[in-house]
């Protein structure tokens, strides 16, 4: 499912059709790729977002929940303190097993 989206809407349905057609653990291939590895891309405002390969299973049904409820989607910090990680968690918290970041540092909370 490598590839890029650049309307919520999209990404979300595409992210759904993942979860109901497959049992994969993983969004991505890890046989054959890097966990690391931006397996899908967001583009929005010119501004690019990427799920790394190994966000698992669990992150992403949380994530399409959180969406379906309303939840706004942010850039919050990451573990080194930089406002890169995206997420839609209650709070503004990050999502476990979602690994969703902006391709560039952002200069605080950012709605995307």
């Amino acid at each position: 499912m490598k590839t890029t989206f650049e309307k919520k809407n999209e990404l979300i349905a595409s992210l759904k059709n993942w979860v109901k057609t497959t049992n994969d653990p993983f969004i991505g291939d890890l046989e054959n790729f890097n966990g690391n590895t931006a397996w899908i891309k967001f583009i929005k405002n010119d501004f690019e977002y990427y799920i790394n390969a190994d966000t698992k299973r669990e992150g992403i049904i949380e994530f399409i929940k959180n969406h379906d409820n309303g939840n706004v989607w942010k850039v919050i910090k990451n573990n080194r303190g930089n406002y890169k990680k995206v997420t839609n968690g209650i709070n503004g918290k990050a999502i476990k097993y979602l690994y969703f970041y902006s391709a560039v540092s952002k200069d605080g909370l950012e709605l995307v």
